[in-house]
């Protein structure tokens, strides 16, 4: 089984995320149990884009909550101004403070950035889960044109070795006399 590890931008607050996705590339089996090309994964359903995408935000979520516990730095279990503009910025963490801080005391209690957190983690899950199907798309397309031209290649191969061969049986084959009279006249 080969990983691949898939980084996604998330909204530009911390950069990038590094989030692995497995992806299966060598089972040998698709979901009905039929033998498949070792070389291609079976095609992912509807459901299991859902689970990518709900394990996805969930991994982004336990990383943002365990940010919020270190970016508390007082450990008063909510995230202050101060704190907010130190872990985000001038320009993110006013706006987080501004739309999220429902009781208006000028902090973010862990209820008020959990809700936060879990709108952000669904975005970005879900963000991240159309640039991958668009990556196994275009890794899809680039394997069947690769399957394509080598079909060409070998198929070229093969006229040119059968017009080899053609070419060495008529040389074997043709009447010697016929040849050594042609030398012996250009000579």
């Amino acid at each position: 089984m080969l990983k691949h590890r898939v980084a996604i931008r998330c909204c530009g607050l911390w950069g990038l995320f590094a989030l692995v996705g497995s992806l299966s590339v060598s089972d040998g089996f698709s979901q009905t149990g039929q033998k498949t090309n070792a070389k291609q994964a079976p095609k992912k359903t509807v459901i299991d884009w859902a689970a990518e995408e709900a394990k996805a935000a969930a991994q982004l979520l336990t990383r943002l909550q365990a940010d919020f516990v270190k970016e508390d730095i007082n450990g008063n279990k909510h995230l202050e101004k101060s704190e907010l503009l130190a872990w985000l910025g001038l320009a993110r963490g006013p706006e987080l403070l501004q739309k999220f801080d429902k009781d208006g005391d000028g902090k973010l209690s862990k209820e008020e950035f959990a809700e936060w957190a879990a709108g952000y983690a669904a975005a970005a899950a879900k963000e991240y889960v159309e640039d991958l199907r668009e990556a196994e798309a275009e890794l899809e397309r680039l394997q069947q044109a690769y399957a394509k031209a080598a079909a060409q290649a070998k198929q070229q191969q093969q006229q040119a070795l059968s017009q080899q061969r053609n070419r060495v049986n008529q040389l074997r084959n043709g009447p010697i006399d016929n040849r050594m009279r042609n030398r012996m006249r250009q000579r």
